[in-house]
């Protein structure tokens, strides 16, 4: 059973209390400890998930990787980089930066970034896209008044 607006809330609340849960973790550990740790943990638990749930023979995938079907290697490697550097920045932002000043920036940057990049793809721009990324913009100006008022 699928329902897209209970997934969202469930993701919106785990999101953000794993963003001040990592802050924490981030006051007593340093950022590739952390990152050790969770990827160490995450690969030992996506194994046993692929095998004992999915119940998937990996000959399939790694003879993708090896041939590289469709660039498919080059594509996880430049995802895999992304992903590292946007995780070590988040984390040097989480230690130097007020969660309530910081996440509400970098969310409202995601959101114009995917609306833009989504008008190369889709070639449609409307006067609601419009709005949507002034709204957000008018939103981090004033997050950052708050920010100099406090």
């Amino acid at each position: 059973m699928y329902n897209f607006y209970l997934f969202a809330l469930f993701n919106t609340f785990l999101s953000a209390s794993l963003t001040f849960l990592k802050q924490d973790i981030l006051t007593h550990i340093s950022i590739s400890e952390e990152i050790l740790f969770s990827q160490l943990f995450l690969f030992v638990f996506f194994v046993t998930y692929y095998f004992l749930i999915e119940n998937r023979n990996p000959n399939a995938f790694v003879k993708k990787l090896v041939t590289n079907e469709q660039n498919i290697t080059y594509k996880l490697l430049l995802f895999d980089l992304c992903l590292a550097s946007a995780i070590i920045v988040s984390g040097y932002i989480l230690m130097k930066e007020n969660i309530i000043y910081s996440k509400p920036i970098k969310i409202g940057g995601y959101l114009i970034l995917i609306s833009l990049i989504s008008y190369f793809y889709k070639n449609t721009f409307t006067y609601y896209d419009l709005l949507g990324i002034i709204s957000i913009l008018v939103g981090i100006c004033f997050i950052e008044y708050g920010k100099q008022c406090s």
